[in-house]
Order: structure tokens, then C-alpha cells, then sequence
């Protein structure tokens, strides 16, 4: 998911107002590619766009491109939801798993890693997030990742966020500088 936060103390619109179009689909043998844009994303003056490249059975490239409508103080960026991350962490990439699988039904399910990768942009930093703080319901899936950008948007501005999700197999080791 992309995480937006508005500082302008204005009242969002109500999200399901918002326009969603998937322009481009294709399911290929060896991978699949989607672009999905959506209109007063969440109730804000932005409309974003997320393209997802996923080489089948290996990884995910998703691309999000938020386009602002208005100025206003925001913080935005890609976040993704974990139950673990670390101890491997470096500037703009983390280590993920899960303890166990999340389904309620018994599968035979070898443990993988998740490295979480964000392209290194200007103006953004790595934060690791205590979900619970904010919902205790979310003590099953406490961490989050996310690589925010916070500034004054401009009519018209442009972002752009790319991000690889890469399952392997569990490691302690620290593969990456």
C-alpha cells in the first residue's frame, strides 16, 4: 500500500468517491503487469498511480507515481505490513517475515524471508513503525515499513517510489551494504 498523510486540518472527502481505472493488464506466462490509478486516493486531492511488474514465483517491482492536485503539507510514500523486521535493516531496505503462516488451514509452508527494497530517492528516509501504537488491534501484523517523503506539495508535483519485494529463504546474515 502508499500511506498519505494531510497536515491541513481540512476534512477528507469521502473515499468511496474515488476513481479507480485499470488501464493496462497483461498476464503473460512468466509474469504479469497492472497499472492501477485511482482519483482522490483516499479522500485527497491526489491521484495515484501504481504499476506492479511480479516475475512469477521469484519477486515484485511496484512502482507508485502520486500526482498532487493541490498544495498542502503531506506525507507520503509506500508502506508494507509485517509481523517481523529485522534485525537486517539498512537505509532503504529491511529483512521481513512472518512467524507462521496467517491462513487458519494446514499448509505445508517452508519459512521465507522478505527483503523489502525502496529505490533511494531525495527526501526520503526508512522508518520502522509500531503499529500498535496507533490500533492495538493490529498486534497480530504490529511492524510496518515505510520510506516517506514529507514536504509542501505543489499543484501538479509529481513523486515517484519503486520498490522490490523479494522472498528467500531465511538468513541471519547481512547480504546487503
Amino acid at each position: 500500500g502508499v500511506h498519505y498523510t494531510a497536515f491541513s486540518g481540512e476534512p477528507l472527502a469521502d473515499g468511496y468517491y474515488q476513481n479507480v481505472q485499470i488501464p493496462d493488464f497483461q498476464d503473460l506466462r512468466t509474469a504479469t503487469f497492472a497499472t492501477v490509478t485511482v482519483s482522490n486516493y483516499q479522500g485527497f486531492p491526489i491521484q495515484a498511480t501504481r504499476e506492479f511488474l511480479f516475475i512469477k514465483n521469484r519477486f515484485l517491482v511496484a512502482r507508485d507515481i502520486p500526482e498532487f492536485q493541490e498544495g498542502f503539507l503531506a506525507q507520503a510514500g509506500p508502506v508494507w505490513n509485517t509481523q517481523n523486521v529485522g534485525p537486517q535493516i539498512g537505509a532503504t531496505w529491511a529483512n521481513t517475515f512472518f512467524t507462521a503462516p496467517r491462513a487458519n488451514v494446514s499448509l505445508h509452508t517452508p519459512p521465507q524471508d522478505l527483503l523489502v527494497y525502496f529505490t533511494p530517492q531525495p527526501g526520503c528516509r526508512l522508518q520502522v513503525i509500531d503499529r500498535t501504537a496507533a490500533d492495538p488491534r493490529s498486534g497480530d501484523v504490529p511492524a510496518q515499513l515505510r520510506y516517506v517523503w514529507r514536504g509542501v506539495t505543489q499543484p501538479g508535483q509529481k513523486l515517484l517510489f519503486t520498490q522490490v519485494y523479494y522472498p528467500h529463504a531465511p538468513s541471519m546474515k547481512q547480504t546487503l551494504s
